[in-house]
């Protein structure tokens, strides 16, 4: 399923999922990560040469004493320290001084050498370990959508960018070849993702694991099918065998908005509905056409007599028997189910416009 290019942003920003703190993030292209992941690793190995040097300073000024004599030992110890080629060869020269000295006074000597040595080894095995850990700083794949658009064009507000307000056959046409053709080609990607993502499967495709949504699948809403009735007790058929559904969605969690918590919204849609009381709510009536249909009162009408019914739908009956004669046709009942984009419409009939 190929996608639409999007531009990312690149530069310091905040992962608001992870906090301000954990969510910090810096966002570079390929050939840039590569160089700073590079640069990281020889930092660290600068900065644990220089760490080893103020250790090394500081073990030297705290053994330094110039009131007592001391042994050779100690002074072979200042001396290492005082000239250290980094902590490696610190600790090689030192256990050099403690094996020369392991026939005579060999434990004096492991006791005044073993705390530098260790701390030698522990910072050089800490150090490689950070810089061969360094390239984690490239973590995850989690990017931030740049775009200057913010809102996606309805097909009305296309027609009115490319044509305006007074429409003329030659507008019509650059619409009918252009705008048309980028609408219908961004229904049929929404439909395939729909086919692909939202199956029953429990293994979704790769396409939908790697998408540029936050969620793959919306979460189901909650559904109800004991609630009480949502109108007046009289018109409901049950008390409490109506359906009840109410779904959130966040803006951060859903829509995949970076936003702070206080930043961020929710949407809330309940649908709350049951079937109704038709006897006494409704009456038959037949247009001019010979049509019958079912006119249901259920509040304030409008009109001219103020009596207009609040719904109004063909007569079942009548509409079998349009079936049963098999007189259907396009402009009949059809019609009035049958579903299709704004976009398809339009794709149907303007070809045939005398251009």
């Amino acid at each position: 399923m190929s996608t639409p290019n999007y531009s990312i942003y690149t530069g310091f920003w905040t992962n608001w999922s992870y906090g301000k703190v954990f969510g910090s993030t810096l966002t570079l292209e390929r050939s840039d990560a590569n160089l700073l992941i590079a640069f990281v690793a020889f930092s660290l190995t600068i900065i644990a040469t220089r760490v080893w040097v103020i250790l090394c300073f500081a073990f030297h000024l705290s053994w330094s004493s110039s009131l007592e004599p001391r042994d050779t030992i100690h002074h072979q110890r200042q001396t290492t320290l005082r000239n250290s080629p980094g902590p490696i060869g610190t600790a090689w020269t030192l256990f050099q001084i403690a094996w020369a000295w392991r026939k005579n006074r060999g434990a004096h000597a492991l006791q005044k050498l073993a705390l530098p040595i260790v701390c030698c080894i522990l910072l050089a095995i800490g150090f490689a370990a950070s810089a061969g850990f360094s390239s984690r700083i490239s973590v995850g794949s989690e990017v931030l959508l740049s775009s200057e658009n913010c809102r996606t064009m309805e097909g009305s507000d296309l027609l009115h960018l490319f044509i305006g307000v007074n429409i003329t056959i030659p507008q019509l046409k650059i619409y009918s070849s252009v705008v048309q053709p980028w609408r219908l080609r961004h229904i049929a990607l929404a439909t395939n993702y729909a086919q692909q993502c939202y199956s029953n499967n429990s293994s979704p495709r790769s396409d939908c694991r790697n998408s540029i949504f936050i969620q793959s699948k919306l979460p189901l809403p909650k559904i109800n099918r004991t609630a009480a009735c949502p109108f007046d007790k009289r018109i409901c058929v049950s008390d409490d065998s109506n359906l009840l559904v109410d779904n959130i969605l966040d803006s951060h969690i859903h829509y995949g908005i970076n936003a702070p918590p206080q930043e961020r919204h929710q949407f809330r849609h309940v649908l709350h509905c049951g079937p109704l009381v038709t006897q006494g709510y409704k009456e038959l009536f037949r247009s001019a056409a010979n049509q019958s249909y079912v006119n249901y009162f259920y509040g304030h009408g409008g009109g001219y007599d103020g009596k207009a019914p609040t719904h109004q739908y063909r007569d079942p009956g009548d509409m079998r028997k349009e079936l049963n004669n098999a007189s259907l046709s396009l402009g009949g009942w059809l019609r009035q189910y049958t579903l299709m984009s704004a976009i398809t419409l339009l794709s149907t009939y303007l070809p045939w416009l005398p251009w």
